[in-house]
């Protein structure tokens, strides 16, 4: 007959129960800060608590002796451990947080009648962004009016990610944000005129509702003069054969200022330039005889944000009358 032996082996229980509970000083810590585990205990007859992170890690042991909270070592609790007299709570603090531990779990267990350990329960870490706030284009950025300028920005890293706003000439302005691999992003797209000239837009990162790190941009708007040409004398302008005429062109504004030339009878003549307050200006002199009479000279102002380089012309014709010889009676022309 063959002699069949059974063997029973029993495992201690491996138990989660409502009769222990781990609650942490916070769901969310900032990197560096301290965090509190406290382990509540509702059976009687617990003198001890183990603490762990989730995977079995071991963190510490807090037990109590005659009244007073020992650690493992058989000392006295601190800083980083206590208790409470009756042996219904017991606390570990971990000190000094890092990112590394964001997400982590932790339980706690006692020894009863049985083992019991409480759910795990998990925390954030949170940290600001790793790098500076990036944009682009950024410094000093010049473009033409009238041109489209897209703003981007991004700040990598930090738990949560970044929030990223815009200020356009001190008023806040509504971008197109995302995140992306761990990166925040914004863009922002102006449509430039002269208003922007030397005017900002800045791209400030929070974190945490403080602000990290900022980015800005100032425009260098090329925009053409805000006002006509105006020659002095223009229309039709009457002289005799003989007199100096001074022909006064200006033009007023414009990023730069605009570049004035001038030309009569059809043949480019060189004035006398020059630029004070914003207005850019040019002077020409001439001696009047009858080869002027009917004939223009042209002033023309030309820019590079207007069409064609021509911003402008003011023109000026002449009427040329003959001075008459009261000798020989007669036109001197």
């Amino acid at each position: 007959m063959e002699l069949i032996v059974l063997v029973v082996i029993f495992v201690p229980c491996l138990c989660i129960g409502a009769d222990v509970e781990l609650t942490t000083s916070s769901s969310s810590v900032n990197e560096g800060e301290s965090l509190t585990l406290t382990c509540s205990v509702s059976v009687d007859g617990v003198v001890d608590a183990t603490f762990f992170e989730d995977g079995g890690k071991y963190l510490g042991y807090v037990k109590l002796v005659d009244g007073r909270c020992e650690d493992a070592r058989n000392n006295t609790c601190k800083q980083q451990c206590s208790c409470s007299g009756d042996g219904r709570t017991f606390f570990w603090t971990i000190s000094n947080l890092d990112r590394s531990m964001d997400g982590r779990g932790f339980i706690c267990g006692v020894n009863s009648t049985k083992a019991i350990y409480s759910s795990v329960r998990r925390i954030r870490v949170l940290y600001p962004p790793t790098g500076s706030v990036i944009l682009s284009p950024s410094g000093t950025y010049t473009n033409v009016t009238g041109t489209t300028v897209a703003l981007d920005c991004q700040v990598k890293g930090g738990n949560p990610l970044a929030t990223l706003s815009w200020e356009c000439k001190g008023s806040p302005r509504t971008g197109h944000s995302w995140t992306n691999s761990g990166i925040a992003r914004s863009r922002l797209q102006l449509t430039i005129d002269e208003s922007y000239h030397r005017r900002q837009c800045v791209c400030t990162a929070k974190h945490q509702g403080s602000v990290f790190h900022e980015g800005a941009v100032e425009f260098n708007v090329i925009y053409p003069p805000t006002r006509s040409v105006v020659l002095s004398p223009s229309g039709t302008y009457t002289s005799i054969t003989g007199t100096t005429v001074t022909l006064d062109c200006r033009v007023e504004g414009g990023n730069p200022l605009a570049t004035l030339s001038l030309e009569c009878k059809g043949t480019p003549m060189t004035g006398q330039n020059g630029t004070n307050a914003g207005v850019t200006r040019s002077r020409l002199e001439l001696t009047i005889d009858e080869s002027y009479h009917r004939r223009q000279c042209v002033c023309t102002a030309t820019h590079q944000a207007s069409p064609n380089g021509v911003y402008g012309t003011e023109s000026v014709e002449f009427n040329v009358i003959c001075k008459y010889d009261i000798f020989f009676l007669h036109n001197l022309c």
